[in-house]
């Protein structure tokens, strides 16, 4: 007869059902992109405040404007803050992320446990 005895496998059946059910779509891969998109944005406009503090305080003597002049009169502070909010979400994300997806690998091992006890991968 069967390692698994009837009562029992019908557990572990419903065991492997829900843990397929909750892998089928990893949440980590969303969190991840959510947080390297947001990782970009602050490199984009930590380089536009870049732009905009060396357009306030250290203008080169063509007098040329590296940034948007509909933007010259943007705090340069103020967009160097935005940057790093946009860098600290993005961190904080790619580190959930990661917490995510080892919680994932310990689920997805206890699945792959449960296939061949019920020898599913005979």
């Amino acid at each position: 007869m069967d390692q698994v005895g009837t009562p029992n496998r019908s557990s572990l059946v419903a065991e492997h059902r829900a843990l397929a059910e909750r892998l089928a779509s990893r949440a980590s891969v969303d969190v991840a992109r959510r947080g390297i998109v947001l990782l970009f944005l602050g490199v984009v406009v930590a380089g536009l405040a870049c732009a905009l503090f060396w357009d306030r305080l250290g203008r080169p003597p063509s007098k040329a404007i590296l940034a948007h002049p509909v933007l010259s009169g943007t705090n340069p502070f103020a967009v160097g803050a935005v940057a790093l909010a946009l860098c600290a979400l993005g961190g904080r994300a790619l580190v959930r992320a990661r917490r995510m997806a080892l919680a994932e690998a310990a689920q997805f091992a206890r699945l792959l446990r449960l296939r061949r006890a019920l020898e599913i991968d005979a």
